[in-house]
């Protein structure tokens, strides 16, 4: 009997980037995905991705990928299909890339005239696709400490009445989508 022993090839993306966007794919190997936010506005139809792929053929549908030139369409998930450059193996694996835009800033808030010495009610207008607003209120325009309980805090609508303040004090507030 001829017997003969098959090594596989481990494949991996191990990083993976969009051309002159400031946004950075996270790397799920598990689960063999990685997802990408891009800034609002972005166009997805005609991103170039630069990708680390060792020891690896990488294909989207039949198009062999060149990293930093080729363009694909993110719209919807893309696969990247690897297959190993060593002759003597046929392993293979696939990893779904995600693009989704950050969503938008909330538009400027409004603050009612009813404001007290220890608290004051903000608005501010939703935001397409959000589900939630994180909202910071601190005493410095750096946002370096917060004031207890308006750190990040998870809120549903678009308004919020922040309490607990001190007379004669300037506060500073952000909301994020």
């Amino acid at each position: 009997p001829i017997s003969a022993e098959l090594k596989a090839t481990p494949l991996a993306i191990t990083a993976f980037s969009f051309n002159a966007l400031p946004a950075t794919g996270t790397i799920d190997h598990n689960n063999k995905s990685i997802k990408v936010v891009v800034p609002y506005g972005t166009t997805v139809t005609n991103l170039v991705a630069t990708f680390t792929a060792p020891g690896a053929t990488v294909k989207v549908g039949d198009t062999t990928q060149a990293s930093g030139t080729t363009v694909n369409n993110f719209t919807n998930s893309v696969i990247y299909k690897l297959t190993t450059t060593n002759s003597n193996d046929a392993s293979t694996c696939s990893y779904e890339v995600t693009v989704k835009e950050k969503l938008a800033t909330p538009s400027p808030s409004t603050i009612e005239s009813n404001t007290t010495t220890s608290s004051f009610k903000i608005q501010w207008g939703s935001v397409s696709g959000a589900e939630s607003y994180l909202l910071d209120v601190s005493t410095n325009s750096g946002f370096s400490s917060f004031l207890p309980d308006y750190q990040s805090k998870i809120l549903t609508s678009t308004s919020c009445t922040v309490n607990g303040l001190s007379a004669n004090t300037t506060y500073y507030y952000r909301v994020k989508a």
